[in-house]
């Protein structure tokens, strides 16, 4: 439901092609099955599991049973050895396999795979602004399932109210982690669409900076990895538009600029910082066409 909500907004305030739509069910119910919620005995696991963990974390799950025992034995409320609630216990089991954050991790993947060039920092950035239904989402939520009730003791804020909104960087990894478990075929990033949101925004001409990157180094297929530790697919777009766009105006900093990564004085906390990340790029980039140079 909340996926479904995304997807409406993003089609109608953010004109996504609709391709969004049909393709975020499938993709969505792969990854419930796969995450073994759908399992006949999974409700009996996760409460032994929690058991377990307790008994490893104090060992007195026997004296535990007998103090809920007495305390509990006029409640039909069904909960662990160790008196936590079952459906506290579920509720953890899924918020642990299914993080309210893979919502947007499917959004995205679902843009992803209909080549909208939609960005993960778009969907961070609308998700913050309210554009895009998520924090507040279990408003909506909440109409549709009503109050609290036998069936579903459990209320609509405590289920579908996240803690906090994901980096762009983990929600890019986390769809295409998404789609590795489900075992889905990912196109390369849109480079050419994304490439034409970013120059519109710097108000440059399009057709000819597009022309210079196809000359001058038309970049590979880029894309989605669900290593955290890799640069996000929109850093090897920015920064071979700013390369185009700086061999397009002849701005020539003669090196100093790249160079000013390499004596190490940066922090292990500031290499993070997208700047910085650009400037390793262009380190590199330097660099290669110095020892370029070197051997002609």
């Amino acid at each position: 439901m909340m996926i479904t909500y995304q997807c409406d907004a993003l089609v109608e305030k953010f004109n996504v092609t609709p391709l969004i739509i049909g393709l975020v069910g499938p993709i969505c119910l792969r990854f419930l099955a796969l995450s073994g919620a759908f399992d006949q005995d999974w409700a009996d696991n996760a409460i032994r599991d929690s058991e377990l963990q307790s008994q490893e974390t104090n060992g007195e799950v026997k004296e535990v049973k007998k103090r809920r025992s007495n305390r509990d034995k006029d409640s039909s409320e069904h909960r662990s050895f160790d008196g936590k609630r079952a459906v506290m216990i579920w509720l953890s089991q899924l918020r642990s396999s299914l993080p309210l954050s893979s919502s947007l991790a499917i959004s995205f993947l679902a843009c992803h795979k209909a080549g909208a060039p939609v960005l993960p920092t778009d969907i961070v950035r609308w998700a913050r602004e309210g554009k895009l239904p998520y924090q507040s989402c279990f408003l909506k939520i909440q109409e549709q399932m009503g109050e609290r009730s036998a069936a579903c003791p459990v209320g609509a804020r405590v289920m579908f109210s996240p803690d906090e909104i994901v980096s762009a960087h983990k929600l890019e990894a986390q769809a295409a982690s998404i789609a590795d478990v489900i075992g889905l075929v990912l196109p390369p990033v849109n480079f050419h669409g994304i490439a034409l949101n970013y120059l519109k925004r710097l108000s440059v001409p399009v057709d000819k900076v597009i022309d210079l990157v196809r000359l001058w180094a038309m970049p590979s297929e880029i894309y989605l990895s669900k290593s955290q530790h890799r640069l996000p697919t929109r850093v090897f777009v920015m920064s071979i538009l700013v390369v185009a766009i700086r061999m397009l105006y002849n701005i020539n900093g003669f090196g100093m600029w790249e160079k000013s990564l390499v004596d190490g004085t940066a922090s292990e906390d500031s290499l993070l910082k997208p700047p910085l990340i650009l400037k390793m790029i262009f380190v590199h980039i330097y660099l290669t066409g110095k020892t370029r140079s070197s051997l002609d």
